[in-house]
């Protein structure tokens, strides 16, 4: 399933990890931060906003982005090899650094320019950084470091989500002291502040101000929505990108190097294969998944409360389980004479998923920001899915066209001629 070098099961993938996407990004463009990550500020414990969050919670979340992130691996191995054969390793890695930093400059121009501060082009171009001596490594090697990660990331998430639970028992000792005996120290003090704040933080009526406040920014005019998105840009490009993205996307990264290797991404194993990973992987990550979003839940949303009922973050191999049943489900799908057209529809998709990642930040600003149609906060939680329904519509419609009069998509050639330093061919060969 191959034509001019391109493995047609991988596009389609990427295709659709790319407009799965946007079933998570299309909350955090179009509802304010606590809204999304509590139903309890809106009251949407029941009806269709609580049931779009039960189903984007326990299935999709972070899994289309993994794949997505398989995917990158998997490509960056086709990119090396295919220059390596042609040119030597030297001027292989040569171009492909060339092209992650045109890469990372894109990440900023989207964070920056087209606003959307959840970018994942900046953190992408450097776990693809940090891959490259590792992509020739035999597969076991490749797993077996995957999966190191993956289990130190595990911690690293645990402690980061146990704080609460640290500051508690701090503030605890602290207002345990006898005051009338022992005086408190500066650092018990800040201890029971930092407890009351976080405590504080909590509250309903502290949310519902905090979202009131950035969608006064987002609704404002271009530089106050700009110097907001940029702020929050930063925080994400720098502590979140170390403490979740980087390893995050670098283990994913590893496991597709892997998968294109043992002939999984590409689509040529069995149709049983796909069907016993995509059952294996739901087994796994399906019940991870459940009780996460059962622990938000029933802990109301409160980080401390969760926290008590997670003694050990296990979401990663919740997610790494679904993303596995997802490329087990979709490529059994392709495999199956019925279904086989799904293929056929993502492939222009997943050839123009840089031009189409670029387009939705593009689109979905213009339409949620004030400067523009400003409908930031107008709509509910499901309602948002209508708004994702139209935008995969056009730009599955706009692929075909595009793909039938052109070689690549436009941001594509854009990148692949500044890697290049030189302008790239643009035109079918239509012969």
């Amino acid at each position: 399933m191959q034509d001019s070098g391109r493995i047609h099961t991988i596009d389609a993938l990427r295709g659709i990890a790319l407009l799965g996407i946007l079933m998570m990004n299309i909350l955090w463009f179009g509802l304010p931060e606590k809204t999304v990550e509590d139903l309890g500020v809106r009251g949407e414990y029941s009806g269709p906003n609580f049931w779009s969050w039960w189903i984007i919670e326990a299935f999709f979340h972070g899994t289309m982005r993994g794949m997505f992130s398989m995917l990158f691996g998997a490509s960056a191995v086709l990119i090396l090899e295919k220059y390596a054969k042609h040119t030597g390793l030297d001027s292989a890695a040569e171009f492909y650094f060339r092209r992650l930093l045109v890469l990372f400059l894109f990440g900023l121009f989207n964070a920056y320019i087209l606003l959307w501060s959840g970018d994942i082009l900046f953190t992408y171009a450097l776990a693809g950084m940090f891959i490259f001596p590792l992509y020739r490594l035999p597969v076991k090697r490749l797993l077996t470091i995957a999966g190191i990660v993956m289990a130190l990331s595990c911690l690293q998430t645990t402690w980061l989500h146990h704080k609460p639970i640290r500051l508690k028992k701090a503030a605890d000792a602290a207002l345990a002291i006898d005051t009338s005996i022992t005086p408190l120290t500066p650092a018990q003090k800040a201890d029971i502040d930092a407890w009351k704040s976080f405590e504080m933080e909590q509250t309903l009526e502290h949310k519902r101000m905090t979202d009131q406040d950035q969608i006064s920014r987002t609704q404002g005019d271009f530089m106050t929505f700009f110097f907001y998105s940029a702020s929050v840009t930063y925080f994400l490009e720098t502590d979140f990108v170390y403490n979740f993205f980087f390893l995050d996307a670098f283990t994913f990264m590893l496991i597709g190097i892997a998968l294109y290797r043992l002939n999984i991404l590409s689509g040529n194993r069995s149709v049983r294969f796909y069907l016993m990973l995509c059952l294996i992987g739901y087994l796994i990550g399906l019940p991870i998944y459940f009780i996460t979003a059962a622990n938000k839940l029933n802990g109301h949303f409160n980080p401390y409360l969760i926290a008590l009922r997670e003694p050990v973050s296990i979401h990663h191999f919740g997610r790494l389980g679904m993303t596995l049943g997802n490329i087990g489900l979709l490529n059994f799908l392709f495999k199956i004479p019925a279904t086989s057209f799904l293929k056929k529809i993502m492939t222009p998709v997943g050839r123009m998923a840089f031009t189409n990642y670029l387009m939705q930040s593009l689109i979905c600003t213009l339409i949620f920001s004030g400067f523009a149609f400003g409908i930031f906060n107008k709509l509910q939680r499901f309602e948002l899915y209508y708004v994702v329904v139209i935008i995969w519509i056009f730009q599955i419609i706009f692929s075909h066209v595009w793909m039938r009069m052109f070689a690549i998509g436009p941001f594509e050639w854009l990148w692949r001629s500044a890697t290049h330093w030189k302008w790239q061919k643009f035109e079918r060969n239509n012969t």
